[in-house]
């Protein structure tokens, strides 16, 4: 739940002091590192300087302005630091000298080693306080791992503004902005940048849509909440440019011949083509017709349909049998006797039996169910 009174305390700070440094915890995420980014375009944009820390190591290229995540605090101090690359072995010494009103600096590689790349050298200030510290995403400071414990001097005497959204959250803060109940750190940064009034220009508009679908999993977390899609609209309107997810599935498109990643070697049924049962032989026998045809593996879209009107199956059974009962009895021989009549009455309810379900099947003629 959003604190106005913390976030007023923040637009103070900021209002007041000039330099600042936002920390973040070791392990990084997409969430974090796009909060950070886009909090340290805002405030550059408000004309502070600001720098971004972390003991931890960002490789992911979908944030703009990542490779602005240093590996140690910077501060605008009196002290001169250069640096380059270099490994065990590789300087044999340096030394400097004063000509011209130049101090130059001479360093000798080792034979066989090549001399320090002027492209790689790096010059930074070090000895100076930053005016506040942000510290992002860390439930306490001991998140920071070496940044924190390698300067612990520079964390005392100045505001720390405590940014979370962990259930975990000690607090630490001089001003705190844990809402636990938001649906990514990116919309806490939102809602911090909109009032410190600082532009939401198109560049923090995609890192804010990259860290809250991250957060979010792609509106799928059961974090999510209204302000979530509202936020994913105003970001779109912002300008953000709106990437696919990393994790989402890829697209299922039916193929001809089966579908994509799927093992496709399975048994299909086929149609067989049965001869006629002893019974059916038997009915056609009886009604002196032919015997059913064999069943043709036709699709069920050229089937025929049934006709609107016709007569109920069983009543038509009836009369086909007392039909070829009365046939069969008025051509036998004169010498037959009823005996030969029950036979076929016999036959006839044998036939209709055949064809119905077994539960309704007669036992010696008493309506008994099977």
């Amino acid at each position: 739940m959003r604190n106005d009174q913390e976030y007023s305390r923040v637009s103070r700070i900021v209002a007041e002091n000039k330099s600042f440094c936002i920390c973040l915890p070791t392990v990084l995420n997409a969430d974090s590192v796009a909060a950070a980014v886009s909090l340290y375009i805002g405030l550059s944009k408000l004309g502070r300087e600001v720098t971004i820390a972390s003991a931890g190591e960002w490789t992911g290229q979908e944030i703009i302005g990542g490779e602005k995540i240093q590996n140690e605090i910077s501060t605008k101090g009196d002290n001169l630091v250069i640096s380059f690359p270099y490994e065990s072995g590789e300087i044999d010494k340096i030394t400097s000298d004063v000509s011209a009103g130049s101090l130059n600096i001479y360093v000798y590689p080792q034979q066989g080693h090549k001399s320090p790349d002027p492209t790689q050298v790096k010059y930074r200030y070090k000895g100076g306080k930053v005016d506040a510290m942000f510290i992002l995403d860390s439930p306490s400071l001991k998140s920071l791992g070496e940044l924190h414990s390698d300067n612990e001097s520079l964390f005392s005497g100045v505001d720390i503004i405590n940014i979370d959204r962990h259930f975990t959250n000690a607090n630490f803060g001089s001003v705190n902005i844990v809402d636990k109940q938001a649906s990514s750190l990116s919309q806490i940064i939102f809602d911090l940048l909109t009032v410190l009034k600082a532009p939401i220009d198109a560049d923090i508009a995609t890192n804010l849509y990259v860290g809250l679908t991250f957060a979010t999993k792609n509106f799928t977390a059961y974090t999510v909440s209204p302000q979530a899609f509202e936020l994913a609209a105003v970001l779109m309107k912002a300008g953000a440019r709106v990437r696919p997810a990393a994790s989402a599935p890829s697209q299922f498109i039916p193929r001809q011949g089966g579908f994509p990643g799927v093992n496709n070697n399975f048994p299909r049924p086929q149609a067989q083509q049965t001869q006629p049962r002893n019974d059916e032989l038997t009915m056609a026998a009886l009604y002196g017709e032919s015997p059913m045809p064999a069943p043709q593996n036709t699709p069920v879209s050229n089937m025929p349909t049934a006709p609107a009107e016709f007569e109920p199956y069983e009543e038509a059974l009836d009369e086909n049998a007392e039909s070829a009962s009365d046939k069969t009895a008025s051509e036998a021989p004169a010498i037959e006797t009823i005996e030969r009549k029950e036979d076929l009455n016999d036959t006839a309810n044998e036939a209709k039996n055949i064809l119905k379900p077994n539960i309704f099947k007669n036992q010696g003629g008493t309506g008994n169910l099977v």
